[in-house]
């Protein structure tokens, strides 16, 4: 039954909460602020459960399963597209960037960064139990080669997406993906949150014209604002390192909506 299941490819995406091991040491006995700590884990279902549009089009018919797992300072989801068509699967990877950078947008305010791997391969995934070749590589790139708070994306699936998109591919470097000098390719945190602000300002604008009221956002302003304060306060050289990183991301993200 386990050789059936893991036939099946599937999208897997591991994340690191950088932070979150410290919050629970110092604060898991203190009833309020284990409050907190479950509020932040909830983020990710509260995400990657909801309605997408691959949902709409693939889970009438059953076609698409999503298993979610956190384990102390990790989260695991594994996501399988069973109808195999390439541009369903495509439309998913470029959903999950998305989700994974609004988490790190609600999670910002929490001071919790998250660093990542996304691959593409077999794997198991049922209740308190999973295994396969795509986690220990989803693993790997956490752990050994993304470093600042980024999801590293397996080369597998760029060619994917390169494949599938077409001259279209520049369309998600735009919007999300970006290439270090190593020649990974990450989902860019920055760069989508920037994208999604852009968005909702312009839906912002047409809906006041419309007498809609607009979605409430954390801006890039205030991102910036938190991410300056902890490379000002922060006294552990790794960690402010990694805030450094991430300021750069979002500043070199202004800077270029700035010219467009």
């Amino acid at each position: 039954m386990l050789n059936m299941k893991l036939k099946n490819k599937k999208i897997v995406l591991f994340v690191d909460l950088l932070g979150f091991k410290n919050l629970v040491i110092k604060n898991e006995n203190e009833k309020k602020k284990s409050k907190k700590i479950k509020t932040i884990l909830n983020i990710f279902s509260e995400v990657f459960l909801k309605k997408m549009p691959s949902d709409h089009i693939l889970g009438d018919i059953g076609e698409i399963k999503k298993s979610i797992s956190v384990f102390s300072d990790s989260v695991l989801i594994t996501i399988e597209d069973k109808s195999k068509e390439q541009k369903y699967l495509c439309g998913i990877i470029v959903e999950i960037a998305s989700q994974i950078s609004e988490c790190q947008r609600k999670l910002f305010k929490h001071e919790i960064l998250l660093r990542g791997g996304l691959t593409l391969g077999t794997m198991y995934h049922e209740k308190d139990m999973c295994f396969g070749s795509a986690l220990i590589r989803a693993y790997e790139l956490e752990s050994k080669y993304a470093i600042y708070p980024r999801t590293l994306i397996d080369n597998e699936i760029i060619e994917l997406l390169k494949k599938e998109r077409g001259e279209n591919f520049s369309q998600l470097e735009k919007s999300f993906l970006s290439k270090d000098d190593t020649d990974f390719y990450f989902i860019d945190y920055a760069k989508q949150i920037k994208f999604y602000q852009v968005s909702e300002n312009a839906v912002a604008g047409f809906s006041k014209l419309n007498q809609v009221k607009p979605k409430t956002k954390f801006s890039t302003s205030k991102i910036m604002n938190i991410l300056n304060e902890k490379v000002k306060n922060e006294k552990k050289e790794d960690v402010k390192m990694k805030y450094i990183w991430l300021r750069n991301q979002f500043d070199y993200s202004n800077e270029q909506h700035k010219t467009i």
